[in-house]
């Protein structure tokens, strides 16, 4: 096979490697004739294979009997002592409707919605006053509820099908007849990060989720909510090929993994989404999938990966020093993989 030359250079404050925009393009085209042969590239079947979603059927019976577990009048939340409002739903690949076969985990969230956590940082301090007139420190917090969640699956599901996480509740199919798929489950608090809290008029505030990681007590707020909004206006604005083109991204992302151009922990399906939502619609909305493949590695090749925000806009898809945001060296290693995985197909 013809070597591929990269144009780029190292960055001496990170060891990273960038490309050049006008760097050549990589191998593009199926083979026209059997003097093309050494010019492999991803076949438009096994593409148009990729994009299709996987099985939803055992997901959805683990999330009715994860919701049956919580709302159980016995030991769940519907019992008379517990007096908090509350919501339970999907999220992460399924939520988003961009679960591949052999995707394995349910993620679910179970939130507590009053009492909350708050950020008042954008208020003025009228605003901030304004706050505490109309709300009032409760005798319960995260931990509180986490406890309450937990008895609840433990006394569904069995103490022995339950494994502590640090940032989840795993419940074992293996471990339970009730379940056919692993169900990761997050108990969280509802939190609100306001931007306006006006003396006449409805407060203004972004709404997600936080919970703390069990080892340390870090405190971890995301929004799955506002991340499922904006992946399915993006998916009307692509002319609905934005979900496809993640669900073959992915699949090429785990034939990347399994040939070891990339390792395991490098990526997620979460931060995978987060990169593809910054990608021009126009590119989505190519037709031919070698194309639409081929121009999504080119754009990100040349995108300052450091500045791209994840897909809730709510934050930057990569910062240094923070557990939970993605790097952008394992940024750059996804796509660089994506890249050698098609030149070597």
């Amino acid at each position: 096979m013809a070597q591929v030359q990269y144009h780029g250079i190292i960055d001496p404050s990170n060891g990273c490697f960038h490309f050049h925009p006008g760097r050549p393009r990589f191998n593009t085209r199926v083979p026209e004739s059997e003097d093309d042969s050494t010019l492999m590239t991803i076949p438009p079947s096994v593409l148009d294979t990729w994009t299709n979603q996987g099985s939803t059927s055992n997901s959805s019976d683990t999330y009715s009997s994860v919701q049956r577990a919580i709302e159980n009048g016995r030991y769940g939340l519907e019992n008379e002592d517990f007096d908090h409002s509350y919501d339970i739903h999907l999220q992460g690949s399924y939520a988003n409707y961009t679960n591949i076969y052999g995707t394995s985990d349910v993620d679910i969230v179970v939130r507590v919605t009053m009492p909350f956590q708050e950020d008042l940082e954008d208020l003025n301090l009228g605003e901030k006053n304004r706050f505490w007139d109309n709300y009032q420190d409760l005798d319960y917090d995260w931990e509180d509820f986490y406890s309450r969640v937990e008895r609840a699956l433990r006394g569904y599901f069995g103490r022995d099908a339950l494994e502590i996480g640090d940032k989840a509740i795993k419940v074992n199919s293996e471990s339970t007849g009730a379940i056919s798929k692993d169900a990761d489950i997050v108990p969280a608090a509802d939190y609100r990060k306001y931007s306006e809290f006006p003396e006449d008029g409805d407060e203004v505030y972004d709404t997600g989720m936080y919970f703390k990681t069990q080892t340390t007590g870090r405190p971890i707020v995301n929004y799955s909510k506002i991340h499922r909004e904006k992946g399915s206006d993006k998916n009307d604005l692509a002319d609905q090929n934005y979900k496809p083109t993640i669900r073959m991204i992915k699949n090429a992302a785990k034939h990347a993994i399994n040939r070891g151009y990339l390792s395991d922990d490098a990526v997620s399906s979460y931060y995978l989404e987060g990169l593809l939502y910054n990608v021009p619609n126009s590119i989505f909305k190519q037709s031919d999938l070698q194309d639409r493949y081929l121009d999504i590695i080119e754009w990100l090749q040349n995108a300052d990966l450091g500045d791209l925000p994840e897909q809730s806009e709510m934050y930057p898809l990569c910062q240094w020093g923070d557990p939970d945001r993605w790097t952008v060296s394992n940024a750059e290693a996804t796509v660089e993989a994506l890249e050698k995985f098609w030149d070597d197909y």
